[in-house]
């Protein structure tokens, strides 16, 4: 260091001892340099690191509002007294969580049995409220699965049916006529579980503009 005029200037930083740690401006970030991306989510890292630039208002997009429609005559809400061959609807309980932690906001619509026209009007009142709809059951084969036709009447065509995941594989994507992206997972939990990761949380992060939409 240099004492000039009663002032100390350094002209090397020390390595060790006293001023050892006295940072450059700008060796922090540089000017110029882009903070964050587009695209980015904000976590408590990034939160902090605007903080640290004095910034109280960046643009963010709205959590994307997603419906969960369970279908099945089997199927009773959470809490409820079970009564012979009933199960509880613990499915929506799961992608409710799943959704919220993706970034979207789960709507649970009420259980729907296995009535065609009540699984129609399900989705569409589903589709009034949210910005995607997921349902689960009933996009098999069977005599009681209705929501893949319930889909075909709803889409102007169903993208794919049925994909090479196991479990997972009666899987439905479309698109309705109004423009809403419907996906019908399977009613078997850990086929909702793999069918979630794979399709809907992709869906809800393009929805909030992330730019890594699937996991590593």
């Amino acid at each position: 260091s240099m004492a000039v005029d009663g002032r100390v200037r350094f002209v090397e930083l020390p390595r060790a001892g006293r001023g050892a740690n006295v940072r450059r401006r700008g060796s922090y970030v540089g000017h110029g340099s882009e903070v964050l991306t587009s695209g980015a989510a904000l976590g408590s890292g990034e939160l902090n690191l605007l903080a640290t630039f004095n910034q109280d208002s960046v643009d963010v997009r709205v959590r994307p509002r997603v419906a969960i429609i369970s279908t099945g005559n089997e199927l009773v809400p959470l809490g409820s007294q079970l009564g012979s061959g009933q199960i509880v609807d613990s499915t929506s309980v799961m992608l409710g969580a799943m959704i919220n932690e993706a970034g979207g906001v789960a709507v649970h619509m009420p259980i729907v049995g296995d009535d065609y026209v009540a699984t129609l009007e399900s989705f569409r009142q589903a589709m009034d409220r949210a910005d995607l709809v997921v349902s689960m059951g009933g996009v098999s084969v069977g005599d009681h699965d209705l929501v893949r036709p319930a889909m075909d009447e709803l889409c102007t065509s169903l993208d794919f049916w049925k994909v090479q995941i196991k479990p997972g594989k009666p899987l439905a994507f479309g698109v309705s006529k109004r423009g809403t992206a419907l996906i019908g997972l399977p009613g078997n939990p850990v086929s909702s579980w793999v069918g979630f990761w794979q399709f809907v949380r992709p869906a809800i992060r393009k929805g909030l503009g992330c730019r890594h939409l699937y996991l590593p």
